[in-house]
């Protein structure tokens, strides 16, 4: 249930990668930024805290691709899988109010405008960080 999150992208990367299904310049770009031994991937996986935080490490490296095809349709998929099973369950419509929270919402809101569109959906608002809002708000309205 974490479609489109930084731990389900960093799963779909690793997958990718030891399928070889991820471009080579990518894959050369991952292998220089991660440790990709299989036994230390596993490690972090199954037997220290936090395994999510672990795989959603390495959805941070698609940023630097994000123009790049392979990552477009790794989002692209990702996002498309998220409303299938987390949005249009709830029978919205066009006129409904929907925001995204998170880096992954943020810098590719491009696609995830694409593929709300293609659901007959419009994204109302993408808040990267929600303490910058909640900051900015309590800032007007503290009366001191």
């Amino acid at each position: 249930m974490d479609e489109a999150s930084g731990n389900y992208f960093g799963k779909k990367l690793i997958v990718d990668y030891f399928y070889k299904k991820m471009p080579k310049n990518i894959c050369l770009e991952f292998e220089k930024e991660f440790n990709l031994d299989a036994d230390h991937i596993k490690k972090n996986i199954y037997k220290e805290v936090n395994p999510n935080m672990y795989l959603a490490s390495f959805a941070k490296f698609m940023f630097e691709f994000k123009d790049e095809k392979y990552i477009k349709r790794l989002i692209k998929k990702g996002f498309q899988e998220f409303f299938k099973c987390r949005v249009l369950p709830y029978n919205v419509d066009s006129n409904s109010k929907i925001y995204f929270i998170g880096s992954i919402a943020h810098y590719f809101k491009d696609i995830l405008e694409k593929v709300a569109a293609k659901n007959n959906l419009t994204i109302t608002g993408v808040i990267q960080r929600p303490i910058d809002n909640l900051l900015e708000y309590h800032k007007k309205n503290i009366n001191l």
